[in-house]
């Protein structure tokens, strides 16, 4: 019997991103680790977490910086 789940937090492109980079496919990770970062919280998805987390240390602009700031603060990681 197939198990289903509901996920009404999230779009389809980030539940489908996330499974994705379960399976080691990462070609929908630029453009929705934001997002992919909160998923990563909300089901507690360790791997996806850190590399979001490395993402925006290793990708961190002018442009992004704010958001970063906001997300590692809403967080609490000092890493950031």
């Amino acid at each position: 019997m197939p198990v289903r789940i509901q996920i009404k937090e999230f779009d389809t492109e980030i539940v489908k991103a996330a499974l994705e980079f379960c399976y080691e496919k990462y070609d929908n990770f630029i453009g929705n680790e934001t997002k992919l970062f909160e998923f990563a919280i909300a089901f507690e998805i360790e791997n996806l977490k850190k590399a979001c987390l490395a993402y925006f240390g290793e990708n961190i602009t002018p442009e992004n910086v704010c958001e970063i700031v906001q997300i590692a603060y809403s967080h609490n990681f000092q890493s950031l």
